[in-house]
């Protein structure tokens, strides 16, 4: 018996306590698998990849005879909703990309009890293990830096006004996964639609800390 099907932005806790939430359902090229394809909201961040089957599984309670939970990895909360986090550690958990909705086109902001800036300080520290950072460099055929390069420069930026310049440079260039990653350093969820309209919600976002920056 297992779960049901898990959709992006779900939160599921592990079965040794730790904490995941799902980023998207992957096919496998060669043998069509279904893979979910799911990040740690701990320590590094780390991306990993489990086939669908064995993600819904139950726990193999013989060889696990002491775990009381029934699946492998179980439902803490939907896309878009404040989880109850274990409390045998400090889970650190980034918003990830809600699934399409019917609501107003409105940014969301996380209301986890970490404060905010340490969360993001957290998220700048991640190595390159971390799916924001295994994109390619490359530049464009006028020599100047690809999306991915800015894209990392717009992780590294230090100030909003920077950060709003390098939009400004990536128009016309910006993927919906690259949006979701830079919303992700920011703590803001950009909702699902139209690619130019996210994109230009991402901007609204950066404007409005830069005014915030401004006047501290």
């Amino acid at each position: 018996m297992s779960q049901k099907r898990p959709q992006p932005g779900e939160r599921y806790l592990h079965f040794k306590n730790k904490l995941y939430q799902v980023l998207t359902i992957a096919i496998h090229s060669e043998t069509q698998e279904e893979l979910v394809i799911y990040q740690a909201l701990y320590g590094n961040y780390r991306v990993y990849a489990r086939p669908l089957s064995m993600f819904t599984s139950e726990v193999d309670h013989e060889k696990y005879p002491h775990v009381i939970q029934k699946y492998r990895f179980e439902l803490v909360s939907g896309a878009g909703e404040t989880s109850k986090e274990p409390e045998s550690e400090a889970h650190v958990s980034e918003e990830l990309p809600k699934q399409p909705s019917s609501e107003a086109f409105i940014t969301e902001r996380k209301t986890a009890e970490q404060p905010r800036s340490q969360r993001r300080a957290q998220f700048a520290r991640q190595p390159q293990s971390t799916i924001v950072r295994k994109t390619p460099t490359a530049p464009t055929e006028n020599g100047g830096p690809g999306p991915e390069a800015l894209m990392m420069a717009f992780f590294d930026a230090r100030s909003y006004g920077e950060k709003y310049r390098i939009l400004d440079q990536m128009d016309g260039q910006v993927t919906n996964m690259m949006i979701n990653n830079m919303a992700v350093t920011m703590d803001v969820v950009i909702p699902e639609g139209p690619l130019e309209k996210r994109f230009e919600e991402l901007k609204r976002c950066v404007r409005t800390q830069q005014r915030y920056e401004m006047n501290r």
